[in-house]
């Protein structure tokens, strides 16, 4: 068996401490460009009768994340309230996952908490003396 260094095994278990920690965000951006661009596959028909495929609902979800839709307008109650909904929401989505991911992935190196858990999870066979002075 290859022994795993120390440094990488620690740098392993941070990576699984901040997915635990951005659960909620990255099943939020799973929802947003796996579900929601399906829901345009399936109901979006355009003005000429064409249906999309999944890949142009995911161009037009991601355009929308910065408010220029890419698909003509349809009257469907379903599509509209997307139209309406996807833009404040992907874009606070993505702001809060970017903002918090950076100060979490780059507070390691100023001693944060998370980062001490896991450097202790690597550390096998000391002894902790208290109070010796």
């Amino acid at each position: 068996m290859v022994a795993v260094p120390r440094e990488l095994r620690a740098n392993l278990r941070y990576l699984r401490a901040l997915v635990r920690r951005f659960r909620t965000t990255l099943v939020m951006a799973a929802a947003l460009f796996l579900l929601v661009p399906l829901v345009y596959h399936l109901r979006y028909v355009a003005p000429d009768g064409d249906r999309i495929t999944f890949g142009e609902g995911l161009h037009h979800v991601y355009f929308l994340l910065y408010g220029q839709p890419s698909l003509p307008y349809v009257h469907d109650w379903l599509i509209e309230l997307l139209n309406l909904v996807i833009p404040p929401v992907g874009i606070a989505l993505v702001a809060d996952g970017v903002v918090r991911f950076a100060y979490l992935f780059f507070a390691r190196h100023k001693n944060d908490k998370e980062w001490i858990e896991v450097v202790t999870e690597t550390m096998k066979g000391h002894v902790v003396v208290c109070g010796a002075g």
